[in-house]
């Protein structure tokens, strides 16, 4: 979790499968957290040729 002072929100970066994170502007109030924003729309190749499900099937 960080503060981005330009945008005054805190962020909270996560794993969903895809790199995620949500914002708000007061971490102590649950309920003001945003829903879950992916930083890609899919798994790069890179990654998901070289995932444990992907190399077990070769």
């Amino acid at each position: 979790m960080f503060y981005f002072a330009p945008q005054k929100k805190w962020y909270l970066v996560y794993q969903t499968g895809l790199p995620s994170y949500s914002t708000t502007k007061d971490p102590s109030k649950p309920e003001t957290w945003s829903a879950p924003r992916n930083f890609q729309e899919e798994m790069p190749d890179i990654i998901r040729d070289n995932s444990a499900p992907s190399l077990c099937e070769r």
